[in-house]
């Protein structure tokens, strides 16, 4: 996603390279934990994309498929009030579907951490995603998956190795309401095979694990801009994964740290002041 960012507080003007998987190759970065960001190679905002993202310092792997990319008009008042204007997701034939099937198959190895964030383009095969994930993780590669809808329930049926999603995406997609029918709906549809993180904002998130649920309660801060605090959260997630932690340890550091973006602390210290505890 290609971001225009108007800013008040300075009447500034700003062009980003946005997504949620950007976000979090962003994050992992900062932590000197090396990511790559993937783009389709011939949309027509792919070079302003890409001169973005480098300027991030993320290394760009190009997808042979032309799309039109995903546009977002950010307006960002004087107290980080914001209110976005997206263009629709954009559309994919079957042709190209069966493109990036093959790119992912081929780029993807064992040992390997993938990350599906945010929306998708439209118009994939049903049980697209479900088959593309079962293929990956039969070559040993791990899988989060932090969307909603048709991806999430297709991720859940795979027994993708982690979903992620706030409790507006859970509630949507499983058509409950409340935490627990949540969770229960969430599990449900993955077996025993997925573990799952549910972010509930101010309240904190909730790991559902095969065996055992872990609650972190959100520090208590003044919110000045939430907005990217879920991708940080799944980089938090991502490097207690890679370091090996305990999952105890990497919920509760993965909450600290969405929660510091909250703040607008510097999170590229996170390691540091957080991580080391």
């Amino acid at each position: 996603m290609l971001e225009k960012k108007y800013d008040l507080a300075t009447c500034q003007v700003n062009w980003s390279a946005g997504g949620k998987a950007h976000n979090v190759a962003v994050q992992l970065n900062h932590w000197k934990v090396r990511a790559i960001s993937t783009i389709c190679a011939m949309g027509s905002d792919t070079k302003a994309w890409e001169q973005c993202a480098k300027s991030d310092g993320v290394k760009i792997l190009k997808i042979p498929v032309r799309v039109e990319m995903r546009k977002d008009w950010a307006l960002v008042g004087k107290r980080w009030q914001r209110i976005d204007f997206f263009t629709p997701d954009p559309q994919i034939d079957r042709v190209g579907w069966a493109k990036i099937r093959k790119f992912w198959m081929r780029e993807l190895k064992a040992g390997d951490v993938w990350v599906v964030a945010g929306s998708s383009a439209g118009g994939w095969p049903r049980g697209w995603w479900q088959r593309l994930i079962r293929d990956l993780r039969i070559n040993g590669v791990l899988i989060l998956v932090d969307s909603r809808g048709a991806l999430l329930r297709e991720a859940l049926e795979a027994g993708v190795d982690w979903v992620k999603c706030n409790l507006n995406e859970a509630e949507g997609t499983s058509c409950e309401r409340g935490v627990d029918r949540c969770l229960k709906w969430l599990r449900r549809k993955a077996g025993k095979k997925s573990s799952i993180l549910l972010t509930l904002g101010r309240r904190g998130m909730v790991a559902d694990l095969a065996d055992r649920r872990i609650a972190v309660a959100a520090t208590q801060i003044r919110i000045k801009d939430a907005t990217g605090s879920g991708d940080v959260v799944t980089a938090g997630l991502i490097y207690g994964l890679m370091k090996g932690w305990t999952m105890d340890r990497t919920i509760r550091l993965a909450a600290e740290a969405g929660t510091r973006n909250a703040s607008r602390a510097d999170v590229g210290r996170v390691k540091r002041q957080v991580f080391a505890s």
